[in-house]
C-alpha cells in the first residue's frame, strides 16, 4: 500500500535531478518551450461585449421588468399625490459657488468679509437648496405686495427682515445711486478680458468663483469679482442661461465704500424685479436662498425645532434644510405651520441660545423626570450639522430615563456635576455594568459630590484653554494669603 507512493515520489526526485544536471543552455531552451507553450485563444473584447449585450437584450425582452412594473404602495401613492402640489424648483445659480469659494479661497476671507461688511457669511455651509420648499416659497411670494402668503398668515418682506436673515448693512448709501458705467467702459471690458478666451455670453458664476479661489491677493478686481458672485447667487441672476449680471461691475469703483452700501435695500429691490419661471423646468432668478431662510425662520415646525438666533443664515446648512423639507413632506405640513411672533433680541440674550432644560427638574419632586423631546431634537440637530450617519436614528428613537444605582430624589443642584462625571465615565456599556464611581444617595454621596464639584471647577478655571486661567491662579494665591 505504501510502496506505490514511494515509487512515484522517487521518480519525481529523479526527474528533478535530471533537470538540474542539464547544461545552462539546455535549461534555457526548456524554459523558452514553457514560455511559448500555446495558450487558449480568447475572443476579441468587442465580440464578447456584443454577445453580452445580445444576451441582456434577449433577457429584457423575454422577462418583464419587475422594478418598473412594481406597483406603488399606498404610502408611496399618498406621498406622490402630496408632492404633486409642490413641484420642485431650481435656482439659476447655486449657493455652492459662493460658499465653497469663501471656504476654499487662498486669501484671508474672514478678514476680507469683515472689512466689507459680510462677516456673517463666513462659515456658512449651504451648497444646495431644498427644491420642493423652493417651488413653494416662490409660488407664494408676491413681488407686488412683498408678502409670503402661508395658510396661517402672511410674512411681510422688509429690508429689516433681510437684515435679520443675512445681517448685512441696513442703511447707508443706496446702491442704485452710484454712477453707472457703460457696457463698453474700459473697466467693464477689462473685467470681461480676465476670462479670455471666453466672451461675455459664455461667462457663468462658476467662472467668477474660479477666479476668486485661485487669487493670491485681495485687490480691487478681487472685490468686484466677489460682489458680482454674491449678487448673482444671493440677490438676482441674469434670466438668460445663467449669464453673469454686470450690475455690480458697472457701478462699483475703486473709491466706493463697499462697507457703507445698503445691501439690504439692494436685495429688497432685486426681489421686486425677480421673475418666476414660465415653464415647469424653468429656473428662478431671484433671492431664492433668502425666501427659503425667511420661511424656515418664520414658522414653528415641531418636527425639527431650531434655536433661532441672528443672523438666521448661521442657523442653517444644507443637511438641516434637506432634513426640514423631508420631515415637512412626511408630515404633510408644508406651508401650514403656525408663524413665530416678531423676533426679540432680549429673548436670545436671556438664554444665550440655550433652552432651559432645568425647569422640569426644579418643578418635579420625583427622581423620574421624563426625557424631553427638545433634548433629543437638539442632539439630532448637532449630529446633522456634522453629517453623522446616525442623525435620523436619534431623531426617531424613543427616549427613556436611565435608572443608575446612584440616582437621587432630593438633590436638585448638582446636575452639572453629574453631567461631567457621566461624560467622563460612560463608554457605551449597559446601565447595569456602568460604574461612575458614585454610591447610592447618602451622606457619603453628598461628600463625594462636594469633592468632585471642587475638582471639576478647578479644572475648568485653571485649564490652559481658559483665557482667564492666569487670573484665577493669582486670585487663588491671594485668597490663600488672606487665610
Amino acid at each position: 500500500m505504501v510502496s506505490k507512493p514511494k515509487k512515484s515520489l522517487k521518480k519525481a526526485i529523479v526527474e528533478v535531478k535530471s533537470e538540474n544536471v542539464l547544461k545552462p543552455k539546455e535549461r534555457a531552451v526548456k524554459a523558452q518551450e514553457k514560455v511559448f507553450k500555446p495558450k487558449k485563444v480568447l475572443k476579441p473584447k468587442k465580440e464578447c461585449v456584443v454577445k453580452a449585450q445580445e444576451k441582456v437584450s434577449k433577457k429584457l425582452k423575454s422577462e418583464p421588468n419587475e422594478i418598473k412594473n412594481k406597483p406603488l404602495t399606498p404610502a408611496q401613492i399618498k406621498k406622490e399625490e402630496f408632492l404633486s402640489k409642490f413641484p420642485s424648483l431650481l435656482s439659476r445659480t447655486v449657493p455652492a459657488s459662493l460658499f465653497s469659494t469663501i471656504r476654499d479661497a487662498r486669501v484671508d476671507m474672514k478678514s476680507f468679509l469683515e472689512d466689507i461688511g459680510f462677516s456673517s457669511l463666513h462659515g456658512v455651509n449651504i451648497e444646495k437648496l431644498p427644491s420642493h420648499i423652493a417651488g413653494f416659497v416662490v409660488a407664494k411670494f408676491s413681488t407686488e405686495t412683498y408678502e409670503l402668503s402661508l395658510d396661517k398668515g402672511k410674512i411681510l418682506v422688509t429690508p429689516e427682515k433681510i437684515h435679520e436673515i443675512f445681517e448685512v448693512l441696513l442703511g447707508g448709501t443706496y446702491f442704485f445711486d452710484l454712477p453707472e458705467r457703460s457696457t463698453v467702459d474700459p473697466f467693464v471690458l477689462l473685467w470681461i478680458k480676465q476670462f479670455h478666451p471666453k466672451k461675455y455670453k459664455q461667462i457663468r458664476a462658476i467662472d467668477v468663483a474660479g477666479k476668486l479661489i485661485t487669487a493670491t491677493e485681495v485687490d480691487f478686481m478681487f472685490k468686484v469679482n466677489f460682489l458680482t458672485l454674491l449678487a448673482n447667487v444671493m440677490a438676482k441672476a441674469h434670466k438668460m442661461k445663467a449669464l453673469v449680471d454686470l450690475t455690480i461691475v458697472r457701478r462699483i469703483s475703486e473709491d466706493t465704500n463697499i462697507a457703507n452700501i445698503d445691501w439690504c435695500e439692494y436685495i429688497y429691490r432685486c426681489l421686486k424685479y425677480s421673475e418666476k419661471p414660465k415653464t415647469p423646468s424653468g429656473f428662478y432668478n431671484g433671492a431664492l436662498c433668502f425666501l427659503i431662510l425667511l420661511y424656515f425662520d418664520s414658522t414653528k415646525f415641531e418636527g425639527l425645532p431650531i434655536i433661532s438666533y441672528r443672523p438666521a443664515i448661521q442657523n442653517w446648512n444644507s443637511s438641516l434644510m434637506n432634513q426640514h423639507q423631508k420631515l415637512e413632506i412626511e408630515r404633510e405640513e408644508i406651508g401650514i405651520m403656525e408663524l413665530h411672533g416678531e423676533w426679540s433680541e432680549s429673548e436670545v440674550q436671556g438664554t444665550e441660545g440655550f433652552f432651559d432644560g432645568s425647569v422640569k427638574v426644579r418643578q418635579a419632586h420625583s427622581s423620574r423626570v421624563p426625557p424631553t423631546d427638545k433634548q433629543k431634537e437638539f442632539f439630532a440637530k448637532f449630529l446633522l450639522e456634522h453629517k453623522h450617519p446616525k442623525a435620523d436614528n436619534v431623531m426617531n428613537v424613543k427616549g427613556r430615563v436611565l435608572q443608575p444605582k446612584w440616582k437621587t430624589n432630593d438633590n436638585h443642584v448638582d446636575c452639572g456635576v453629574f453631567a461631567m462625571i457621566h461624560m467622563e465615565s460612560y463608554v457605551g456599556e449597559p446601565i447595569k455594568d456602568w460604574d461612575a464611581g458614585l454610591c447610592q444617595e447618602s451622606d457619603m454621596q453628598v461628600s463625594l459630590l462636594r469633592r468632585m464639584r471642587f475638582k471639576i471647577a478647578t479644572k475648568i478655571l485653571l485649564h490652559e484653554l481658559n483665557l482667564h486661567s492666569q487670573k484665577m491662579y493669582d486670585l487663588a494665591f491671594q485668597f490663600q494669603e488672606i487665610e
